[in-house]
C-alpha cells in the first residue's frame, strides 16, 4: 500500500530536507525529469526533497511510487504553498515528473500483478541464461509493455531493481541487468516475497535488511547509533536443503586445509584440531545446484563471501571451474 504525502509539511521540514540532500544524504528517488526546485539559485528534485521532507515528518522512509509529481499534484502544491518556487528543466516537456525509469503513464504506482510480471520474466530469463538458450530482452520488455501499458523502458529498469535484489541475496543476477539499487523498501520487500513464491522458497537473508544497512552506510556524518537495548524476536519460515554429509568430509578432506581458490591455508585451526574452512556450492543450491563433489569446493571464509557479494565473483567463479578438474 503507498503512502501518499502527509499532511502536515511545513516549511521547516522543507529547507531541512534541501539541506540535507544538498550535503550528500542518499534517498530513494531519481534525478528530476522535466522540473526543479528552484533555492537560493541552485536546482533540487522537487519529488526528492518532497520525500525526504515527509520522513523528516513521519519517520518513514519515503519511496518514488509513494506520490506523484507533476503540475497540479499534491507534490507540487505542498512547495508551492510553503513558498517554493518550480521551474520547468531546459528542453524538458510539461509532463508530469515521474522517476527516470519510468515514463509518463495513467497508473504511477507499481501494483503487485505488475511487479509479479517483471519477476516472472525476470526469473524465466535467468533460467534460459543458466541453461545457455539465446533470448532478446527488449521482446520480454515489449510484452510486458503491452500486458501493463507501461513503457518498455520502465521494465528494463524494473529488471535492474530485480538483479538489486538477488545481488543482496549473493546470488547470480542476468549479465546486461546490473543492479540499480534505486529501489524503495516496500517495492523491496514485494519483490523478495514474490521471487520466493515463484521459486517455491523462502531464503534466510532479508534484502530489506541489507538494503537499509547500504543507506545508512552511505549517510555522511552518521552519528553512534543507541541501539536496541532488547531486539525483538521474529519467528519465519525458511528453506533449507538436505546435505550429503559425505560430500562435505569429502571435499574437505581434498582441500588438506588448503582455501581452493586463493590456495591459502585455512585461517584458523577449529578445537578439534581440523582446519577451518567453508564448503561452496559453485551453483548455489537454490538456484537448482546438486549437492555433489563436482559442484563443491572448499573455501576460507574472505573467498566464500567474495563468491557470493564480491565485484569479481563471477570472474572467481570462472576462475575456481577451470583450476579444479571436478568442477563442471
Amino acid at each position: 500500500m503507498v503512502k501518499g504525502i502527509p499532511d502536515g509539511i511545513k516549511r521547516t521540514h522543507i529547507l531541512e530536507a534541501i539541506t540535507q540532500i544538498a550535503a550528500g544524504k542518499q534517498h530513494n528517488f531519481a534525478k528530476s525529469t522535466g522540473f526543479d526546485l528552484l533555492h537560493d539559485g541552485k536546482r533540487y528534485p522537487p519529488k526528492a526533497v518532497v520525500g525526504v521532507a515527509a520522513e523528516l515528518l513521519t519517520g518513514q522512509e519515503h519511496d518514488p511510487y509513494d506520490f506523484t509529481g507533476g503540475l497540479k499534484s499534491k507534490c507540487f502544491k505542498v512547495l508551492e504553498s510553503n513558498g517554493f518556487e518550480i521551474v520547468p528543466k531546459e528542453g524538458a516537456s510539461l509532463e508530469s515528473e515521474l522517476p527516470d525509469e519510468v515514463n509518463p503513464s495513467s497508473r504511477k504506482d507499481w501494483s503487485e500483478d505488475e511487479l509479479r510480471g517483471a519477476v516472472n520474466a525476470y526469473i524465466k530469463m535467468r533460467e534460459l541464461e543458466a541453461r545457455g538458450e539465446s533470448f532478446t530482452k527488449k521482446d520480454i520488455y515489449n510484452s510486458l509493455a503491452r500486458e501493463f501499458g507501461r513503457s518498455v523502458k520502465a521494465f528494463e529498469y524494473r529488471m535492474q531493481n530485480i538483479s538489486h535484489v538477488y545481488s543482496l541475496q549473493g546470488r547470480r543476477w542476468i549479465s546486461g541487468l546490473r543492479p540499480a539499487k534505486n529501489v524503495g523498501p516496500r517495492n523491496l520487500r514485494i519483490i523478495e516475497q514474490l521471487i520466493a513464491d515463484a521459486e517455491g522458497q523462502q531464503l534466510p537473508e532479508s534484502v530489506v535488511f541489507e538494503a537499509a544497512v547500504q543507506r545508512k552506510l552511505d549517510t555522511p556524518d552518521m552519528d553512534e547509533p543507541l541501539g536496541l537495548e532488547s531486539p525483538e524476536r521474529t519467528t519465519q519460515e525458511v528453506t533449507s536443503f538436505k546435505r550429503d554429509p559425505k560430500v562435505v568430509a569429502w571435499v574437505l578432506r581434498e582441500a588438506n586445509g588448503l582455501c581452493e581458490c586463493c590456495d591459502n591455508p585455512s585461517p584458523f585451526t577449529k578445537e578439534d584440531g581440523t582446519p577451518y574452512l567453508e564448503v561452496h556450492h559453485v551453483q548455489r543450491l537454490c538456484d537448482g545446484g546438486p549437492d555433489t563433489t563436482s559442484n563443491a569446493a572448499a573455501l576460507c571464509p574472505n573467498c566464500h563471501r567474495e563468491m557470493h557479494y564480491g565485484k569479481r565473483k563471477q570472474e572467481l567463479a570462472t576462475k575456481l571451474t577451470s583450476k579444479i578438474a571436478r568442477l563442471k
